[in-house]
C-alpha cells in the first residue's frame, strides 16, 4: 500500500477530514471505473480484430487449424470467413454454418426475438382474441420447426472448448470443417467479450411499428429529377404499407411465416447545400433528427465520397445512389453502387479498342473537374496499362468553338469526348465528309436522354459506351416496370433514372422480407449479397451479381454504333465487355 501525503494548505484546513476521505475514495473509484471502461473498451477491440481481421494483440495473426490439417492464418482464419460480419452465418452445399450472435449463444432474454411459450402466449391484454390465438399459434410452429435443432446456451468455459477443441455445448464433436483456434486466455475473453454483443443492438431506424428510409440529394440536382425519383420510391412505399393491411389479416389467422412482423416504410429526403465538406456535419445532423436504417438510391453528379463514408461510419446501408463518381476503395462494405460509372466505361473503351488493334493515335477530351475528367484519368490508365503509352489529351475551358473541332477533325485519329452534349456545341467538322477522324467515342453516362448533336447525326464514325442492356431487350424486360409507372400515374419523364430508383426500392424490399424480421444492418448487406442476380431483378443492366465483398452490381459495358435519332437503332459493335 503507498501511502498519500496529507494535504496541505489552505484547503486542508477548509475541509474537514472525514470529508477529504471521502473526495478521495470517490476520486478513486471514478479513476478505477474509468481504467475498468477503459480496459472493457479494449478487451472488445480486440475481440473485434479478432473476428472480423484475424489479428491479435502484439501484431500476431489469428491461426487455426482446419480439414485434413490444413493451416489458415489471418484474414483466412477470421470468424467472419464463414460466420459473417453480422454473426447470423452461412451455408454451403450441406455445410450449414449457424448463427454466433450473441443472443444465439447466450440466450435471448429480451426483444422481439425472445421466445415466446405456448402455454402462456393467451394474454388478455392484447389486442383481440384472433391476435393472441395466432401469438400462441406460431409459438407452437416455432416450437415444432426449432425441434432437434434446440440446444443449451453456451457460456464461457463451453464456448472456449468449442473454438479451441471443436467439442460443442452438448459434448459432441463439432463438424469438421469449423477450424480448431489456439488462443491465450485473456485473446479468448476478448472474443467472447466480443461476441456477446455480436448483432444484440437494435438497429437504428427501426421501431415496433415503422422503419425509417432516406435518399439523399446533392447540390445541383435537377428539380425534375429529384421528382422523378422520389416519385417512384415514394409511390412503392406507399402502395407496399398498403397492402400491410392484408398480411396482418393473414397473421391475425395464423397463415403467415413465423416470427414476422409488419412495419410502415416511412422515406425522407435529405437535400444536402452547399460545398462537399459541410456534407457530413448535415448528414449526421439529419440523422440525429431522424435515425434511418438505410439510404435508398440518391442522385448527385459530385462525388460520392461524404455519404459513402458517412455510410461506412454510422453503418447505414447505402443501395444502389445513381452516380457517375462512386467510391472506388477497397473496405467498401455499406454501399452498394450500381456500377463503378466512369471508370467502369473507360476500362471497357480501352479493352474493346485494345482488341481491335486500331493503329490510330488516341485523343481525348475533356473539360477539368467534372466526371468526364474522371473517365479521362481512368481510360489513361488503362490504356497505358495495355499499350505501355498515354493517348493525347485536349483540355477545354468553356465551349469550344468551330475551329477548335475542325483542327481535330483534321488528324488521322480516333477521338474520345468525355463530354457533354452542352461541352461539344458546334461539331458538325467532325463527322463532315472531309474529316480525317478514324472513330468517335462518347460515353452514356454524360450523354444519356440526349439525341443531339453528335448522338443524332447518325454518322457511323460515332459510337457510345453502353453500360446498359441493349434498348430493345431491355424495353421488353421493364415493360411490367412500366405497366406499374402507368397504374400508379407516373409519367416517364427520365426512364433510366426512374427504373434505377425501381430497381433500389424493389432490392430493398427483397433482402428487408429475406432477412425475416432480422433488422441488422450487417446482415442486410449479406443477404444482398447473396440473392443479388438470383431474383430476376426488373434492371436496366444485362446481369446484376454480387459476391462476399463485391459492391459494384454489373461490372460490364457494350460498345454501340449511333446510327439514327431513336434508342433502337444502336447496334452493338461488341459483345458484353467486363474489364
Amino acid at each position: 500500500m503507498v501511502d498519500h501525503p496529507a494535504p496541505s494548505g489552505a484547503l486542508h484546513r477548509r475541509v474537514p477530514a472525514c470529508v477529504a476521505w471521502v473526495l478521495a475514495a470517490a476520486l478513486g473509484w471514478a479513476f478505477g471505473l474509468g481504467f475498468a471502461f477503459a480496459q472493457e473498451g479494449d478487451q472488445h477491440a480486440l475481440g473485434k480484430r479478432i473476428y472480423r481481421e484475424g489479428l491479435l494483440d502484439a501484431g500476431k495473426v489469428l491461426t487455426g487449424q482446419a480439414v485434413a490439417g490444413v493451416e489458415l492464418s489471418g484474414k483466412d482464419a477470421a470468424c467472419t470467413t464463414c460466420h459473417r460480419r453480422s454473426g447470423y452465418g452461412s451455408s454451403e452445399g450441406s455445410i450449414e454454418v449457424r448463427s454466433i450472435t450473441g443472443p444465439a449463444l447466450f440466450g435471448r432474454t429480451t426483444g422481439a426475438d425472445a421466445p415466446i411459450n405456448p402455454q402462456t402466449a393467451f394474454d388478455p391484454s392484447a389486442r383481440g382474441q384472433a391476435q393472441t390465438a395466432a401469438r400462441a399459434l406460431r409459438a407452437v410452429r416455432l416450437a415444432t420447426l426449432a425441434g432437434g435443432r434446440q440446444r443449451p446456451v453456451y457460456d464461457e468455459s463451453t464456448l472456449a472448448r468449442a473454438i479451441q477443441q471443436g467439442i460443442d455445448v452438448t459434448g459432441k464433436p463439432m463438424n469438421a470443417s469449423m477450424p480448431r483456434y489456439t488462443l491465450e486466455p485473456a485473446q479468448m475473453q476478448a472474443l467472447t467479450a466480443y461476441l456477446k454483443t455480436l448483432s444484440v443492438q437494435a438497429a437504428s431506424g427501426v421501431t415496433d411499428t415503422e422503419v425509417h428510409f432516406a435518399t439523399v440529394f446533392q447540390p445541383g440536382t435537377p428539380l425534375a429529377h429529384r421528382q422523378a425519383l422520389l416519385q417512384v420510391i415514394q409511390t412503392y412505399f406507399q402502395e407496399r404499407n398498403a397492402g400491410l393491411r392484408a398480411q396482418v389479416r393473414r397473421e391475425e389467422a395464423g397463415s403467415v411465416r413465423l416470427r414476422r412482423s409488419y412495419r410502415n416504410w416511412i422515406l425522407h429526403a435529405w437535400d444536402l447545400t452547399g460545398p462537399s465538406d459541410t456534407w457530413p456535419g448535415q448528414l449526421e445532423a439529419f440523422n440525429r433528427q431522424q435515425a434511418v436504417f438505410a439510404l435508398v438510391s440518391g442522385l448527385g453528379q459530385e462525388s460520392w465520397r461524404p455519404i459513402h463514408d458517412f455510410s461506412e461510419r454510422f453503418e447505414v446501408p447505402c443501395i444502389f445512389p445513381q452516380v457517375d463518381l462512386p467510391v472506388l476503395d477497397e473496405g467498401n462494405h455499406f454501399t452498394v453502387y450500381l456500377s463503378r460509372g466512369m471508370t467502369l466505361e473507360a476500362q471497357a473503351l480501352a479493352s474493346f479498342l485494345q482488341r481491335e488493334n486500331k493503329p490510330a493515335p488516341l485523343v481525348q477530351v475533356y473539360r477539368r473537374d467534372t466526371a468526364g475528367a474522371s473517365g479521362a484519368r481512368a481510360f489513361s490508365q488503362a490504356w497505358q496499362a495495355y499499350t505501355g503509352s498515354a493517348p493525347e489529351e485536349r483540355v477545354i475551358d468553356g465551349v469550344p468553338d468551330a475551329s477548335f473541332w475542325s483542327t481535330l477533325a483534321r488528324q488521322r485519329a480516333t477521338l474520345v469526348l468525355w463530354l457533354n452534349a452542352q461541352d461539344l456545341g458546334d461539331t458538325h467538322a467532325l463527322t463532315a465528309p472531309e474529316t480525317s477522324l478514324q472513330a468517335i467515342y462518347l460515353p452514356l453516362s454524360l450523354n444519356r436522354g440526349t439525341r443531339s448533336g453528335l448522338a443524332a447525326h447518325g454518322s457511323p464514325l460515332v459510337r457510345m459506351i453502353y453500360p446498359e442492356e441493349l434498348p430493345l431487350v431491355r424495353d421488353a424486360r421493364l415493360e411490367l416496370v412500366r405497366r406499374w409507372m402507368h397504374d400508379a400515374g407516373i409519367e416517364p419523364s427520365n426512364p433510366s433514372l426512374q427504373m434505377n430508383a425501381y430497381l433500389a426500392a424493389t432490392v430493398t424490399a427483397m433482402v428487408v422480407s429475406h432477412s425475416m424480421d432480422t433488422y441488422s444492418a450487417d446482415y442486410l448487406m449479406e443477404r444482398m449479397e447473396h440473392m443479388l442476380g438470383n431474383a430476376l431483378e426488373r434492371s436496366i443492366y444485362p446481369r446484376l451479381s454480387l459476391g462476399p465483398g463485391q459492391r459494384f452490381a454489373s461490372k460490364g459495358s457494350y460498345i454501340v454504333t449511333v446510327g439514327g435519332k431513336e434508342d433502337s437503332e444502336l447496334m452493338p459493335l461488341s459483345d458484353w465487355i467486363v474489364p
